[in-house]
């Protein structure tokens, strides 16, 4: 993977981190989807 793209999905598991503490089924839901 490009140093982009590992950028991106570290960013995008942070916000899953986010959105699993603030919201629980929502979080799941986006950590299943990516």
């Amino acid at each position: 993977l490009s140093p982009a793209i590992n950028a991106l999905h570290a960013f995008l598991r942070e916000r899953c981190t986010a959105l699993l503490a603030s919201h629980p089924s929502g979080g799941t839901q986006a950590v299943l989807a990516i």
